[in-house]
């Protein structure tokens, strides 16, 4: 073997320092890649703090309706924006409708915030609500084997530890499944357990309407009024109603049964004090201070995801960091 040439040991030497330059590139963006998994999975279990479950059932082979799945994925992107947890299903069977349901509230057990939306045909048999499934045909003698019986989702509501639950009924639709000679008009009125709010989207024994645009008139006024920053949930549904009465001309009335006993809004207004960026208070009055510094709070997981991206962009040195993001970083220790 021949010796080895001062030109070759010297091209060797030069190579070497690149060599570690690029070990350690690569070494820094398999940090980067794994801190940016533990931060996703964090914010994802502090969002887990609220959670949703959206029912729409729209396609029934003798009653169709028109904006049910309309209404459950406007909602979702509204729900979503407010810091929840979101899952939809769309026109499902009864055994479907009772697994969802039951997989829901085991999977987020632990959720502080449990809300519950359905939109769809609904009925009042015996003085017992039910929500109809899409393959349900009332006219049988095993009628009500064949629906979902509401009182089964107020059972696993009260088993969770939510200290807000919120239980969303747009189910009095006019539909022929009402001519069963057991059946009432709407839904009759049902009875919130603690901590619970019950909204319907018309009075018990009146129905409702489906609308003629993309949405119910109860789902419009939802989505126009429940998302207000810093609006309390009570006040929200008064606008509802009222938007609701007009739209209908005085035919479809909503009507609420509640027992909160904590104010609750499903966005949280913040406001930066005066001369002080980093000092952050929620205007319906709750101190944000410890919320900020904890990572707790309605508000968390949206404020997890900003420390990840602003941890991420001082890290990679692009964009620079402005001061307002500076001062809010300097809150995600």
């Amino acid at each position: 073997m021949g010796a080895v040439s001062s030109g070759s040991l010297a091209r060797q030497q030069a190579f070497a320092p690149r060599q570690l330059i690029k070990s350690m590139h690569r070494i820094w963006l398999h940090f980067l890649f794994i801190a940016g998994m533990v931060l996703a999975i964090d914010a994802e279990c502090l969002a887990a703090e609220r959670a949703a479950l959206l029912v729409g059932n729209q396609s029934y082979a003798s009653a169709p309706l028109q904006t049910p799945l309309n209404d459950v994925r406007a909602l979702r992107l509204s729900l979503i924006n407010a810091g929840f947890v979101v899952e939809v299903v769309e026109d499902t069977r009864q055994a479907a409708f009772y697994e969802q349901v039951d997989r829901f509230f085991t999977q987020h057990a632990a959720a502080k915030v449990h809300l519950f939306f359905y939109s769809g045909h609904g009925i009042a048999l015996n003085g017992r609500n039910y929500l109809i499934p899409v393959e349900a045909k009332l006219d049988t003698p095993d009628a009500l084997s064949q629906l979902f019986d509401l009182r089964h989702l107020v059972e696993s509501l009260e088993r969770t530890r939510a200290n807000t639950r919120i239980v969303i009924l747009d189910a009095c639709r006019t539909n022929p499944f009402s001519r069963n000679p057991s059946a009432s008009s709407g839904l009759s009125e049902l009875i919130a357990p603690a901590n619970t709010l019950v909204a319907f989207s018309t009075a018990p024994g009146t129905v409702a309407d489906d609308g003629d645009t993309q949405n119910s008139p109860y789902t419009e006024a939802l989505l126009s009024s429940l998302f207000a920053p810093g609006r309390k949930i009570e006040d929200a549904f008064k606008l509802v109603r009222r938007q609701v009465r007009l739209a209908t001309k005085g035919s479809q009335i909503p009507w609420e049964s509640t027992s909160l006993e904590n104010d609750f809004v499903m966005v949280p207004e913040l406001a930066f004090e005066s001369g002080s960026p980093a000092k952050v208070k929620l205007k319906d009055g709750k101190n944000s201070a410890a919320q900020l510094s904890t990572g707790r709070g309605p508000d968390a997981n949206t404020r997890k995801n900003r420390c990840a991206s602003f941890l991420t962009k001082l890290s990679l040195g692009f964009p620079p960091l402005s001061e307002a993001e500076k001062a809010e970083l300097a809150q995600c220790q």
